[in-house]
C-alpha cells in the first residue's frame, strides 16, 4: 500500500482493510516518530483502534521530538509503549 501522506490512513484503505479482518489494535513502528508515526497514531485513536508503540522501533531526527511523541502517545492516547 502506498502512503502518500504523514498518516498511513489518510489517502489509504487502511482503515477498511483493518476492519474487514476484525482487527481492533494497531502496531506503531517507524520514521519519525514525531511526525509520520505521531500523525497514524492520532488518527488511529480517532478511529478508535488500540495502540501500540514499539519504541525501539521508531525513530526521530529530533531527540526531544522522540521523546514528547513518546509521551504524548501514552499520556494523550492511552498508547501501550513497548
Amino acid at each position: 500500500m502506498d502512503k502518500t501522506r504523514y498518516s498511513a490512513f489518510v489517502g489509504t484503505d487502511l482503515d477498511s482493510k483493518l476492519r474487514e479482518r476484525g482487527i481492533t489494535e494497531v502496531h506503531l513502528v517507524g520514521d519519525v516518530t514525531d511526525i509520520c508515526v505521531l500523525h497514524t497514531a492520532v488518527y488511529a485513536y480517532s478511529l478508535q483502534y488500540k495502540i501500540v508503540v514499539h519504541q525501539n522501533a521508531v525513530a526521530s531526527f529530533n531527540q526531544a521530538g522522540h521523546e514528547w511523541a513518546l509521551e504524548h502517545f501514552k499520556n494523550c492516547l492511552g498508547a501501550t509503549i513497548c
